[in-house]
């Protein structure tokens, strides 16, 4: 297909007397099961290419790191226009619950975006699948810490323009990591996967707030078809939504104020669906989706100068997956934002 080279017809053409055996389910295998995934990033899914294991292991960069007694591993992309000495930004990203590193990477493709945009991708790869997000100083917690002090050792990545991004359980590590370690990041954008924090992280935030009133930039992703909205693809008033919503606007000072709404349900009783106070921006406007598949809701800190220090993303017709477009939405978000030596941030637009 010219519209998308994953979806294709292939024909092998084999002697009347030949019989099934190993070698033709191994090339079934290997030449095409292996190399294709259809990713939940639609009603029906849609077709992509997937890097094999092996594969991704020769193009990328795999490094590990010790933190304990365990080791952990991950990969890193650098654009073709690196050179040594260069203070690029660096992109980390975390992958879902039984969603590897090197499976997910197919998927977001952040690594394409670093090598238009110029920065450093680094996917990172938890220990059997998964995070662990209920200690803010807990193991995953120390290696991505130890992560991002290798990456800046090593390709000598811009301590300033550090961002995170992720997925589903990877998603959760992220909204963490970027409210209990805002020193860490210039912003970071959880996807697909929100939910009450622990006490332990929700105390830590206080603490953090207390100690220095940090702020940061976040771009939080949701779709309409996953478990936070409504079965008619709403955002819920009451939830984990609108609880992650509150918090984040809480913590980077934003007064605008959302409001709710009767909803009258084709599927069973009216509820009340939250009205974002912000101005929706359409994003991702195609054949398929001509009012945009992404609605941006851009909120602004209540600052003398108000900054855009929170976006909230609402996804048409997407469930518990990512629309391939998003990667680049991310960045267009992170690369305005910097973090200072002394805490601060500083906005520049581009």
């Amino acid at each position: 297909s010219r519209d998308n080279p994953a979806q294709q017809v292939r024909t092998t053409t084999l002697p009347a007397s030949a019989a099934a055996d190993g070698a033709l389910a191994g090339v079934i295998w290997n030449d095409l099961f292996a190399r294709v995934a259809r990713w939940t990033s639609s009603p029906n899914g849609d077709l992509g290419r997937l890097m094999t294991h092996a594969e991704v292991d020769k193009a990328f960069e795999v490094k590990s790191i010790a933190v304990g007694d365990q080791t952990y591993s991950y990969y890193v992309k650098t654009p073709a226009s690196y050179r040594k000495g260069q203070k690029l930004p660096v992109v980390l990203a975390a992958h879902g619950f039984a969603f590897p590193a090197w499976m997910y990477l197919s998927q977001i493709k952040m690594h394409e975006v670093g090598e238009k945009e110029g920065f450093i991708t680094v996917y990172l790869q938890g220990q059997r699948d998964a995070w662990n997000f209920d200690d803010p100083d807990g193991p995953d917690q120390q290696y991505i810490l130890k992560v991002i002090a290798a990456v800046e050792a090593d390709y000598g990545a811009d301590p300033g323009r550090v961002f995170m991004q992720g997925f589903s359980f990877g998603s959760g590590l992220t909204y963490m990591m970027g409210l209990t370690h805002p020193e860490l990041f210039a912003g970071v954008s959880p996807n697909s996967g929100i939910g009450p924090m622990p006490k332990d992280v929700e105390a830590r935030i206080t603490q953090v707030k207390a100690k220095s009133d940090a702020r940061t930039p976040m771009l939080l992703l949701y779709g309409d078809a996953d478990r936070g909205g409504s079965v008619d693809g709403e955002i819920p008033s009451q939830g984990i939504l609108r609880g992650a919503i509150d918090e984040v606007k809480t913590y980077n000072h934003i007064s605008t104020a959302d409001t709710s709404r009767p909803f009258h349900s084709p599927t069973g009783p009216g509820y009340d669906v939250l009205v974002p106070g912000a101005k929706q921006l359409p994003e991702a406007v195609d054949a398929r989706y001509p009012q945009g598949r992404f609605k941006v809701y851009p909120y602004s800190s209540s600052d003398a100068a108000p900054l855009n220090l929170f976006s909230f993303v609402w996804v048409k017709d997407l469930t518990h997956g990512g629309d391939p477009r998003q990667a680049q939405l991310e960045w267009d978000y992170f690369k305005h934002w910097s973090r200072n030596p002394d805490g601060s941030l500083s906005y520049v637009p581009r």
